[in-house]
C-alpha cells in the first residue's frame, strides 16, 4: 500500500470551540471530549451551547468527520461520527478532520486509527508525560496505508463485520451494568435516610504505611488509568517492584474503591474495586482518589456502585476545580457530599448479588476478549496488506 499522511487525505483540520454548555436547548447540540465513551455518544445527554452563526458554520460536525482527543489522559482517541440527530458543534480539546472523499474512505481512515500501528506514531508524537497532547500539525504528519479507493471500502466492510460483533459483546457487559446500577437504586432507594457525608462511611485517601510491610524487590499490582474500562473493569494488571512505585503514586490496598478525579475519565465513569492485588496491594495513577469501606459500616461494593450512580458524578463535576482539560475532583469533595448509610446487612445482600452478577459478567468478557483479539488481527493484517 502506499503510504500517505493524513494531512494529504484531509480538506480541513479544525481545532474545536472555546465555548460553555448550557442547560437550555438553545442552539446546537455542543460535543464534548466527555461526552464520547467507550466510541459511542448518547446524544440525548449531549448538551446545547449559544453559538453565532459564524461559530456554528465553522464548528457545525458532519457524517464522515474525524474527531481527536488532543491533550489529556485521552490523547490519541478517535470518534467517526456516524449519525447526527441534530445540528452540532465540538468543543475545544478536540480537532476535527474532514477528509477528502475522493481520496479517502471515512470509515477505513477511522479503523487504522484503532491500529497499533497508529498508536505507535501518536506516541512518538505527543509531549508532555503527564498530561500529553498532540497538536493539528503533528496529526497530519501521521502516515497512513492507503490503498485505492473500492479496496478501501472493500476493507472498511470486511472490518466492519467483526467490529460489530465486538460491539454486541459490549452491548451485553453493558446491560448488565446497567442491570446493577438499577438494582443499586431498588435495594437503597427506599432506605432510611439519615444524610452524612461520604466520608463518615469510607476512608479518603488513606496513608498506607502500616499495610505496606513489603521489601523493595517484592512484587506489587500497578493500575494505570488507561487500564480501567468504563463499566468498571480492571483490563490488565501490570506488575511492578515495590521499589519502583512506592514514590510518586496512589497506593492501595485489596478491597479499595477507586475513583478517577480528572476530567473526562471522571465523566466517563472510570472506577475499580481493586481486587487480586499481588500481596494485597496496589499502586497507580496519581488521578485516583482512594475509597477504603470502614469495617461494620460500608462495603466496597456498596461505595463502589455509589460512586457509579450519575447523580454521583454529577455533583462531583459541580465541585471539579482548576483550567479546562485538566479539572479535578477535590478530596475535599467527599465532605461535602450528603448520602445515607444503608444497614450493613442490606449492603451485604447487595455485594452478594454482585458477586453472582460478576459471574455472568466474567463470561460476557471472555467473549469480549476473543472478539477483540479476532478485530485487533484484522487490523493488523488489514493495515499489513495481508486482507
Amino acid at each position: 500500500m502506499n503510504m500517505v499522511s493524513l494531512g494529504e487525505t484531509a480538506k480541513n483540520i479544525i481545532y474545536g470551540l472555546t465555548q460553555s454548555a448550557t442547560h437550555s436547548k438553545v442552539g446546537p447540540k455542543f460535543l464534548r471530549i466527555t461526552d464520547i465513551q467507550d466510541e459511542t455518544v448518547n446524544w440525548k445527554d449531549v448538551p446545547y451551547c449559544k453559538c453565532t452563526k459564524n461559530e456554528i458554520d465553522k464548528y457545525s460536525l458532519n457524517p464522515g468527520d474525524i474527531l481527536f482527543a488532543r491533550s489529556g489522559a485521552t490523547t490519541g482517541k478517535t470518534f467517526l461520527v456516524k449519525r447526527l440527530p441534530e445540528k452540532s458543534v465540538f468543543a475545544s480539546y478536540l480537532i476535527k478532520i474532514q477528509l477528502n472523499e475522493n481520496i479517502a474512505n471515512s470509515y477505513f481512515v477511522s479503523y487504522f486509527l484503532k491500529s497499533t500501528l497508529y498508536w505507535k506514531q501518536i506516541k512518538d508524537n505527543s509531549v508532555g508525560a503527564t498530561l500529553p497532547n498532540v497538536n493539528g500539525t503533528k496529526l497530519k504528519s501521521i502516515h497512513i496505508p492507503l490503498p485505492p479507493l473500492d479496496e478501501q471500502k472493500r476493507i472498511a466492510s470486511l472490518l466492519e463485520r467483526a467490529d460489530k460483533l465486538r460491539s454486541m459483546r459490549k452491548f451485553a457487559i453493558a446491560q448488565t451494568e446497567t442491570y446493577l446500577q438499577s438494582l443499586f437504586i431498588e435495594m437503597f432507594d427506599k432506605a432510611d435516610k439519615n444524610l452524612e457525608p461520604i466520608s463518615n462511611f469510607c476512608e479518603i485517601n488513606p496513608i498506607n504505611n502500616k499495610i505496606l510491610k513489603v521489601s523493595d524487590n517484592n512484587e506489587v499490582s500497578f493500575i494505570p488509568m488507561n487500564s480501567i474500562s468504563e463499566n468498571g473493569n480492571i483490563i490488565v494488571y501490570e506488575k511492578r517492584k515495590y521499589k519502583d512505585v512506592k514514590k510518586g503514586f496512589t497506593s492501595f490496598k485489596e478491597g479499595d474503591v477507586l475513583f478517577a478525579k480528572i476530567t473526562p475519565c471522571m465523566e466517563n465513569g472510570k472506577g475499580v474495586i481493586a481486587r487480586n492485588l499481588i500481596n494485597q496491594i496496589g499502586f497507580g495513577s496519581t488521578e485516583f482518589h482512594v475509597l477504603r469501606p470502614i469495617k461494620n459500616i460500608s462495603t466496597s461494593e456498596w461505595l463502589f456502585y455509589l460512586t457509579k450512580q450519575k447523580s454521583f458524578r454529577k455533583h462531583a463535576e459541580k465541585n471539579m476545580t482548576g483550567s479546562a482539560g485538566q479539572r479535578r475532583v477535590p478530596a475535599s469533595f467527599f465532605d461535602r457530599f450528603i448520602t445515607f448509610c444503608p444497614p450493613l446487612e442490606l449492603q451485604n445482600r447487595f455485594a452478594e448479588q454482585v458477586e453472582k452478577i460478576e459471574r455472568i459478567k466474567l463470561q460476557q468478557q471472555e467473549a469480549l476478549r476473543q472478539a477483540e483479539h479476532l478485530f485487533q488481527g484484522m487490523l493488523h493484517r488489514a493495515f499489513n496488506g495481508e486482507l
